[in-house]
């Protein structure tokens, strides 16, 4: 029998470890490892199909979590009584998993926190870093994850989703999971009880529900076209 030919593939330059955890994937697919300076996003090019992720889903993942970042830089307003700044986030987590689905929407925003906790200036008001992620505001940056999961949930449940349907997606995702965790960990870090922290969000509420019309108007529009068909296969 003709063995399968072993094929030299790039990894993260952090493994020097012969046998690292990490690599053991492509080890059990029959691949030679090779230390390099390649990174996480040439493994996921190369072996796409391996991890399930194709080219299209890579692009489309880095954009949603780009405009998230740009919504947090350049839609950011610092209100005085509250530690939770006016930003228009929220739209691109809307827009994530009304158009990406729930797997490739979450994944965007997870890339959008990962993105921050490295360093990148992308958090509201340009911020940075770890202490964001763990701070009063933090647990709405995990809430845009499982928002945008939620939300694509919902639409890939209906092949033809109406506009109404979309609505109520948007609002349980983008608001209601948004909220929730965002609440919680305010109360938690600002030594607030979750009634004052959820008294505080109440002037968010109707920005909130703009974004939703918004963001469910466009979503139906674009499937109406029918690119968003195309997009998800």
């Amino acid at each position: 029998m003709q063995q399968k030919e072993q094929v030299q593939h790039n990894i993260c330059s952090a493994c020097f470890i012969v046998d690292c955890e990490e690599c053991q994937p492509y080890r059990k697919k029959g691949l030679t490892i090779k230390k390099c300076s390649a990174t996480i996003l040439t493994i996921i090019q190369e072996e796409g199909k391996m991890m399930k992720i194709s080219v299209r889903d890579i692009v489309l993942i880095a954009l949603f979590a780009s405009l998230t970042a740009v919504m947090a830089l350049f839609v950011s307003i610092p209100l005085p009584f509250s530690p939770v700044p006016l930003t228009g986030q929220a739209f691109a987590v809307m827009l994530a998993g009304l158009l990406l689905g729930a797997r490739r929407g979450a994944l965007s925003q997870l890339v959008y926190i990962l993105l921050g906790a490295v360093g990148l200036p992308v958090f509201a008001n340009a911020r940075a870093g770890f202490s964001v992620i763990i701070g009063p505001t933090g647990g709405f940056l995990w809430g845009f994850v499982l928002g945008a999961y939620i939300i694509g949930k919902m639409v890939e449940k209906r092949t033809k989703p109406t506009l109404y349907y979309l609505f109520a997606a948007t609002a349980l995702g983008g608001v209601v999971a948004v909220y929730i965790p965002g609440i919680l960990q305010l109360s938690l870090v600002a030594g607030m009880t979750v009634l004052q922290a959820a008294t505080a969000m109440v002037v968010f509420l109707p920005g909130d529900i703009i974004k939703v019309i918004a963001s469910a108007l466009l979503a139906h529009r674009v499937r109406a076209t029918g690119l968003i068909q195309s997009a998800q296969k």
